[in-house]
């Protein structure tokens, strides 16, 4: 993932780390627009959709999120 990506994706931890979701999911969904499989990002968004109350949303991001990115 290029550089830009990369600073996203720290910026989308860090908006679940200070509780500021909306933000996190605006950051999350511009990493999927360039790349719709990264596991990771996939992962995060289902966190922090999970903290919103959108469970089943949260869960099925996850799983395909682990299933993109088995590390």
């Amino acid at each position: 993932m290029p550089k830009k990506e990369q600073d996203l994706f720290k910026s989308v931890v860090r908006y679940y780390e200070t509780k500021q979701y909306k933000k996190g999911i605006k950051s999350a969904d511009l990493i999927l627009k360039k790349f719709p499989k990264h596991g990771e990002t996939l992962c995060m968004r289902g966190l922090i959709l999970n903290c919103t109350g959108k469970k089943d949303e949260a869960i099925d991001l996850v799983k395909l999120g682990l299933m993109n990115d088995m590390r």
